[in-house]
């Protein structure tokens, strides 16, 4: 199995996924779910996004969510 971040942007009442190649990374299924979720905090902090998601499968099309939706904070 793969290993997706996938990156959200927050809109005015709601977050939406950012597209284009830089809404979603491949990391290391190897890595346990805590240090995939410090690679993803740290990733979207990085590129400057609002919330992030983990996600699992064998290809990005049947990829599920396997961690809730992370909110990193308001924008001022």
């Amino acid at each position: 199995m793969k290993i997706y971040i996938e990156f959200y942007r927050k809109n005015k009442s709601s977050y939406s996924e950012v597209v284009g190649d830089r809404g979603i990374i491949l990391i290391d299924g190897r890595l346990s779910l805590f240090n995939q979720q410090s690679v993803a905090f740290d990733e979207c902090l990085k590129r400057g996004f609002d919330g992030y998601q983990v996600l699992q499968g064998d290809n990005l099309l049947s990829a599920r969510p396997i961690g809730n939706f992370v909110k990193i904070g308001e924008k001022q």
